[in-house]
């Protein structure tokens, strides 16, 4: 195998390509009419940045800073038309500000070349050394990469949502894991979350008699058989991700027991009651702007009506 070079063992470098890595998989869920324009642009920006960063460590700081500001500007424009929710952004953004602080802190500047040795004279006595003055500490240069002030980023970023669907049913305010309309109120505001952070994908798994997977909205819906409760089948699920997509998995679940398991495979977990805010309808606005998705009031009416009267026999 051929030796790496030096460059691949630098934090910057290698933060780079974590960062440069992030926006690609960021990239692979925008619309098809964004290939050749946002899309390209940010794949373009991300994959010069660990170039740049050698580039910067050498001293060239300016295109380091211009590159990373290129990139910076097309992920928060990517936020404004909602291709990429904040809460994916964020940590993505948050490891693109900690890359020039990072090669800041690595650049050595070059030390100027050594004067060569004189020969000494044989006509000149030797002259004793004198004790010269301790030399004064070098006073620290402040980096020239201005400090952002933002947070430690998170490790990755969120792409998909796990949902304990019996758990939630059965701990959720307003829910009732044993009526079926919850399940399906459950499954609509599921499809309501799929269509409002399109880079993340959603599945939930119920407990019932016959396995079964369906897809309806962005949203994966597993049905477990009784041979197996969905909890082994959700962990089975989890250990099927490839290591670097768990980091970015999370669960809900208020069973402790799951949420250990989950951890046990690298995937966060979060509970009933956080996900359950974030499914919470907003309220119609007043002269029929907005209102709540599904079939309108009157129009059930008459559907109801329909099939409560008998059936008429053909004469």
């Amino acid at each position: 195998m051929a030796k790496q070079p030096p460059h691949h063992e630098r934090v910057a470098w290698r933060k780079a390509m974590d960062l440069a890595e992030q926006v690609y998989r960021l990239t692979q869920r925008f619309p098809e009419s964004e290939t050749h324009r946002l899309t390209r642009q940010l794949a373009e920006a991300a994959a010069a940045l660990p170039g740049r960063t050698v580039l910067g460590e050498a001293g060239a700081s300016r295109s380091l800073e211009a590159g990373l500001l290129h990139l910076e500007t097309l992920l928060l424009l990517a936020v404004r038309l909602r291709y990429l929710a904040e809460a994916e952004a964020g940590p993505v953004l948050a490891l693109l500000h900690s890359v020039p602080e990072t090669a800041a802190a690595t650049h050595v500047p070059p030390s100027p070349p050594a004067a060569p040795p004189t020969a000494p004279s044989r006509s000149a006595p030797p002259v004793a050394p004198t004790r010269s003055a301790p030399p004064a500490a070098p006073t620290p240069s402040r980096p020239a990469v201005r400090d952002r002030r933002t947070p430690a980023p998170e490790t990755h970023a969120l792409d998909r949502l796990v949902v304990d669907g019996c758990n939630f049913l059965g701990r959720a305010a307003g829910y009732d894991l044993a009526d079926p309309a919850s399940r399906d109120r459950l499954l609509l505001r599921l499809q309501e979350y799929a269509h409002e952070h399109p880079g993340h994908r959603v599945a939930v798994f119920f407990d019932g008699q016959r396995t079964s997977r369906q897809v309806v909205g962005g949203v994966e819906a597993h049905v477990t058989s009784g041979q197996r409760p969905a909890d082994d089948v959700i962990v089975d699920f989890l250990r099927g991700l490839s290591p670097p997509d768990r980091p970015r998995a999370l669960l809900v679940t208020d069973d402790r027991n799951l949420s250990r398991r989950a951890r046990d495979q690298g995937v966060r977990s979060e509970s009933v009651v956080w996900l359950a805010e974030k499914l919470t309808p907003q309220p119609p606005f007043q002269g029929g702007a907005r209102r709540e998705p599904g079939m309108p009031r009157a129009e059930l009416s008459e559907w109801e009506e329909f099939f409560r009267q008998p059936p008429q026999r053909p004469k």
